[in-house]
């Protein structure tokens, strides 16, 4: 076995689920779930949720700025990019919430070194090699009962991911529908515990496939309708994994690339514009499954774009950014403030919420985990959930 493959192995079994604590002090929210959507190549989110009234907005951007009388005002400072506008019935529900100004101090323009950032919820000085989700489940993990810690419908785990991981990457269902159904264990034996632990995992993850193979047949899952987009599918993939009985607290999806550097213009709108499509469908979905109100979606990406259009009509790697969250218990509205495009450092936004004050409100409001039993204790939660 070449050592990608181990890696890569190791990233994608469960671990064994014996020696799981039980922590009684908690009360935790397992019956609520979180979609983590990673918009890939980092959101020029200056031209999604637009400072409209600010004319330094029209002044760094001359070409790319988004005319005034398209954009879709939430307010008297913060506006939609057109391609958007199928978000507004959930911004007017107050079900879809803005969090503006996420990032981190010293900030990393890297693709590779600022998505892991996110990903692991470290500093931009240190490296962790686990996922901020699997670091906060060998805390305080779900119950044996669950299929996964978590499924990854992307190509990647992220935040799931990482050498203690036990989650699972279902990129294709369908293949790994048919795929399921030949995943027998391995029953030989080894010395080596190093080769045992593989082994074991191996099992682990072969029984938990077997298992979400006999629910998604039940649910006919090897149906495929029509999609807008490959974000439509991913959604719609994890309403059916819900209304298949698939227990598992998280799903990490991904669209894009936003890494718009030319020709901003057309790509920007259309993904924009696959995103809120995607989400209205898969809010009509859960709607039905009576689901809505125990899913939470939160966008996230490694860094915003530049502040300044550059001469290509596109954007560059910047620093802090707006996110969205939407579900049945947001409290919508708006979080934080817009950078301010008045006061910049090195030419670019500064941030004004640590991005794992984020991750600290999904552990400790959303699932009810206790700070001391997560790892973003020291960082306060925002008032986003009902």
């Amino acid at each position: 076995m070449h050592r990608r493959d181990l890696l890569k192995l190791l990233a994608l079994a469960p671990c064994a689920l014996a020696a799981r604590p039980l922590l009684a002090e908690n009360n935790p929210r397992w019956d609520r779930i979180v979609v983590l959507l990673e918009l890939k190549g980092a959101n020029d989110s200056l031209n999604s949720f637009i400072p409209y009234q600010d004319p330094l907005y029209y002044q760094y951007r001359p070409k790319l700025a988004i005319p005034r009388d398209k954009i879709i005002p939430l307010g008297e400072q913060v506006g939609l990019h057109p391609a958007l506008q199928p978000l507004l019935p959930l911004w007017e529900k107050k079900q879809l919430a803005l969090v503006h100004g996420l990032g981190y101090a010293n900030p990393v323009e890297s693709h590779p070194r600022s998505i892991e950032i996110w990903n692991t919820g470290s500093d931009s000085q240190t490296l962790l090699h686990d996922g901020w989700i699997t670091q906060s489940f060998l805390r305080y993990p779900p119950p044996n009962y669950f299929s996964a810690s978590g499924i990854a419908l992307s190509e990647d785990l992220g935040p799931i991911g990482g050498i203690h991981s036990q989650s699972i990457v279902m990129s294709n269902p369908q293949q790994f529908l048919s795929s399921s159904q030949s995943r027998q264990t391995n029953e030989f034996g080894t010395d080596n515990p190093a080769l045992a632990h593989i082994i074991e995992m191996q099992n682990a993850i072969k029984a938990s496939t077997r298992g979400m193979f006999e629910k998604m047949l039940d649910e006919n899952y090897l149906s495929d309708p029509p999609f807008k987009s490959n974000l439509d599918a991913q959604l719609s993939a994890v309403a059916q994994l819900i209304s298949a009985g698939i227990t598992n607290p998280v799903y990490k999806l991904a669209h894009g690339s936003f890494d718009t550097h030319s020709n901003q213009p057309p790509q920007h709108e259309l993904l924009l514009q696959q995103l809120a499509e995607a989400l209205v469908n898969f809010q009509s979905q859960l709607e039905k499954l009576n689901m809505w109100r125990q899913v939470v979606v939160v966008t996230y990406c490694e860094f915003g774009r530049s502040v300044r259009e550059n001469p290509k009509l596109g954007t560059d790697h910047g620093t802090a950014a707006t996110h969205l969250l939407l579900g049945g218990r947001v409290n919508g509205g708006h979080y934080g403030q817009l950078p301010a495009l008045g006061d910049l450092q090195e030419d670019q936004l500064k941030y004004n919420i640590d991005f794992r004050q984020l991750y600290s409100t999904l552990l400790d409001e959303w699932w009810n985990i206790a700070p001391s039993n997560h790892p973003f204790s020291h960082f306060p939660t925002l008032p986003i959930f009902a």
